[in-house]
């Protein structure tokens, strides 16, 4: 018998709970595929992943410059003493 490259079709909330599972890579290629063909149809799980993949690029960016986060600091205590924090 030979190997059947079709996949099990998955749905939304399987794609939405493995996303960030399916962007680092730790599935296994049976769900790697799966999610990719959902993703390829699906412009809902599309956005969801749009998001993760943003949110990771953000994450691993350069530190800002010292002067850049001084000025968020301030702007955040400011903030949050106004709101009474």
């Amino acid at each position: 018998m030979s190997e059947s490259t079709a996949t099990t079709p998955v749905d939304c909330g399987h794609v939405i709970r493995n996303i960030w599972d399916w962007l680092d890579g730790e599935l296994d290629q049976g769900q790697l595929l799966a999610i990719r063909e959902h993703l390829a149809v699906c412009v809902g799980c599309r956005g969801h992943m749009d998001f993760a993949q943003s949110f990771l690029a953000h994450v691993h960016e350069p530190p800002r410059e010292a002067a850049e986060v001084a000025v968020l600091r301030t702007r955040i205590r400011t903030a949050l003493r106004s709101a009474g924090a």
